[in-house]
């Protein structure tokens, strides 16, 4: 069985480079974020990134990244 995370990562950047990164290695793991600086570290960490903009709502943001969860596995 194939496990992947789906992480919010808008507003955690001081953080994101440490729990991507640990996660990145325990499973497979989707990033939505808003930025390119949010991008490229969960890019670095080993994590597909999905830009969504911030007028997406949450549930549709949370929908896309399970739908790319269900094309990965």
């Amino acid at each position: 069985m194939k496990i992947i995370a789906v992480v919010p990562v808008h507003g955690r950047e001081p953080l994101l480079k440490y729990t991507i990164g640990r996660l990145a290695r325990q499973v497979e793991t989707i990033c939505i974020g808003h930025t390119d600086s949010e991008r490229v570290i969960c890019e670095s960490a080993g994590a597909d990134f999905f830009y969504m903009t911030p007028t997406v709502s949450l549930g549709l943001k949370w929908q896309s990244a399970v739908d790319q969860a269900r094309v990965k596995s």
